[in-house]
């Protein structure tokens, strides 16, 4: 399987009747030795699993970029995310950091499943986001709130009000601490900024606009990187535009490392935002997630 030019070998084998099965194995990635060289200087480790044409799944070991042996692939969704275990599971699903709980929203409502099944449904609420801690944050009318038997609020329209002057609402969060979050914050019509806060103050002033932003990925660190309409962005920890990719498709950052792989057009870019290093690797994949080995 997978072979294109036709070759000839005879082997010393009397056979009856044969059958082959499985797949070919991915070809070597060519040209990959700069991107290895430079991720083995930073002691960088890990797996890197990305969809790549036909919603196929597959692993790279980092810093070796060498597929690991999944000869036959794995079916996913073009977009998808990762559980505890690596199954890869649609985009819109929010694993919790231990892998215990899901959460996804349809038609603005929230539904929270566990390893038993169902756990509970939130009407009127989306935007799920998981605190250091476990617990499941949401938003419900430009408010985000923590609870599923007895909601609370934590940042309020009237908060927002007073950090941004507006009538704001809270499209995304992303939890940096167990007290800061950076937000998707909506401060007018088809205007949307990015900033760090608490549940009562503005941490850091908004940089940046977009029309649209579909996620928001914190490192460790507390660096952020956002996939917005115009491709990827990372800030740094005073909220500055640190780098820029056009047309970038998503963004995945290296466990307890400031070095993230971004999907580009035509290849995947290994980035050290901090250095503004930059390495390509010429694979174009659709979307990709980095854990640990």
């Amino acid at each position: 399987p997978g072979e294109l030019a036709p070759r000839v070998r005879r082997l010393t084998i009397t056979a009856s009747d044969l059958a082959w099965r499985g797949a070919a194995g991915p070809p070597e990635i060519a040209e990959a030795d700069e991107a290895r060289d430079w991720l083995g200087e930073l002691q960088v480790s890990g797996r890197l699993f990305v969809t790549e044409a036909g919603c196929r799944l597959r692993a790279l070991r980092i810093p070796d970029l060498v597929w690991e042996e999944e000869p036959d692939g794995v079916e996913a969704p073009c977009r998808f995310t990762l559980d505890g275990v690596d199954t890869p599971l649609a985009e819109e699903v929010s694993v919790a950091p231990d892998g215990g709980l899901r959460a996804t929203c349809r038609d603005r409502r929230l539904t929270v499943f566990g390893t038993q099944g169902h756990v509970a449904d939130v009407p009127d609420a989306c935007a799920p986001a998981w605190m250091p801690d476990g617990a499941l944050t949401y938003l419900r009318d430009g408010e985000l709130w923590r609870g599923l038997r007895e909601p609370r609020r934590v940042i309020s329209r009237q908060a927002l009000r007073r950090m941004f002057g507006s009538e704001a609402a809270l499209e995304e969060v992303a939890w940096l601490d167990d007290e800061r979050v950076w937000a998707v914050v909506r401060t007018g019509p088809g205007r949307l900024v990015i900033a760090a806060m608490t549940p009562e103050r503005l941490v850091y002033s908004p940089t940046f606009t977009a029309r649209r932003i579909e996620d928001l990925v914190v490192s460790g660190s507390g660096m952020v990187a956002a996939h917005t309409d115009r491709g990827v962005v990372f800030f740094d920890q005073g909220g500055r535009r640190a780098l820029s990719f056009l047309g970038a498709r998503a963004v995945a950052w290296a466990p307890g490392t400031l070095v993230a792989a971004v999907a580009g057009p035509r290849e995947i870019l290994f980035i050290a935002p901090i250095s503004r290093e930059v390495v390509a690797l010429p694979l174009a994949v659709e979307d990709l997630e980095w854990v640990v080995p």
